[in-house]
């Protein structure tokens, strides 16, 4: 069982987004049940009073939704090392591409963010929180062919389009960023893999505006090989983008640091750590 202290602020956000009192949120339970969840070995026990199991019948993929979500609350909860990717994690990669993005706008205020693929509730606000950081006058979009859950929080933070992103509904030159977390893989994993990477960076092409930005945060299924790196660089030069570069990820070591730093607070040195085996890809229009 992992080491932790609780972080009583994430009790509160999982007792909201399960409809319980703060109180009956049993921080042992969800530890137990993530660690086997990770062990892929979990059972349903201990888990019914914040995610309604018949979901599982009804409606697999918002079943699926909701447990990323609470697996993403409950390392908040715990305080220890988050393995459940949310969009706020690789955040600091995020903020300086964007940041670097507007200076060379000439700090233009108006920015029009594309996130392709949102899985959790989670996500949805650390998206649109870190547009909002940097951009005085945003609009954040997130386009997804599933995710009801995130659709309906997105009601009032972000504008929700269920499509498929290798044929995104954008008026072409549209959109100034477009954004991944961890999306290629799944791309990759249909029985056209290829095709559909390199359909989905097309579309992105179009989407764009002269000089808007493309940015994948993925993760390198094999750090011994420049394959990955290579095959990934080749189709953004086959789609149209310039300026292709590489950069490592950073990441937040803890889910808390998310939440201090849109609250302003100083981050320790030990805050934000590089993850080797994945990578930032930038690209422009």
């Amino acid at each position: 069982m992992a080491e932790r202290s609780e972080n009583s602020a994430y009790r509160e956000k999982i007792a909201v987004f399960s409809g319980i009192e703060p109180e009956q949120v049993d921080a042992n339970a969800l530890e137990l049940h993530r660690n086997s969840y990770l062990e892929m070995s979990h059972s349903l026990e201990d888990i019914g009073n914040y995610v309604d199991f018949r979901l599982i019948f009804q409606d697999y993929r918002r079943y699926n939704e909701r447990m990323n979500a609470l697996m993403q609350l409950t390392e908040g909860l715990l305080d220890v090392e988050p393995v459940f990717a949310s969009y706020g994690l690789y955040m600091p990669s995020y903020l300086a591409a964007l940041s670097e993005q507007k200076e060379g706008s000439e700090g233009s205020e108006s920015h029009v963010a594309l996130l392709v693929g949102a899985m959790t509730t989670t996500t949805v606000n650390e998206f649109t929180q870190t547009i909002g950081s940097i951009f005085e006058n945003p609009t954040s979009l997130i386009i997804d062919i599933e995710g009801r859950d995130t659709a309906e929080q997105s009601m009032g933070r972000a504008h929700f389009v269920f499509a498929d992103a290798l044929r995104q509904p954008f008026k072409p030159g549209s959109i100034d960023s477009v954004q991944t977390n961890i999306l290629l893989e799944h791309l990759q994993s249909n029985a056209d893999s290829r095709n559909e990477v390199q359909d989905f960076f097309h579309q992105s092409y179009i989407s764009l505006r002269e000089g808007g930005q493309i940015i994948l945060v993925e993760k390198d299924p094999d750090e011994e090989t420049d394959d990955f790196t290579n095959e990934i660089t080749t189709g953004l030069t086959q789609a149209g983008f310039q300026n292709i570069r590489v950069e490592p990820t950073y990441k937040f070591a803890k889910r808390k640091f998310i939440d201090d730093y849109f609250a302003g607070l100083d981050l320790p040195a030990e805050a934000i750590k590089i993850i080797k085996n994945m990578k930032v890809f930038i690209a422009t229009k």
